[in-house]
């Protein structure tokens, strides 16, 4: 029952660690003006995807960040 409970412990740590960075970026912005704001997040999302491993919601977070590549105006805001 304590490995059960430990392992149950480890994965929950995990998933909680993994939704701390998470960025703000829920789909795909579809102006030059979001996209922009999106790449701001681009470290934080990069991290908690390669953090969350098999997580394809946070890999999809990830790459809405780089929508700035399909805008051609859009230049990232710091």
């Amino acid at each position: 029952m304590l490995l059960l409970a430990l392992a149950l412990a480890g994965f929950s740590v995990w998933v909680l660690i993994a939704e701390l960075p998470r960025s703000g970026v829920r789909r795909l912005p579809i102006n030059s003006d979001a996209a922009a704001i999106a790449a701001t997040a681009r470290a934080r999302a990069a991290w908690a995807a390669t953090f969350g491993g098999v997580r394809g919601d946070l890999w999809a977070e990830s790459a809405f960040t780089y929508a700035t590549l399909l805008s051609p105006g859009a230049a990232p805001r710091c």
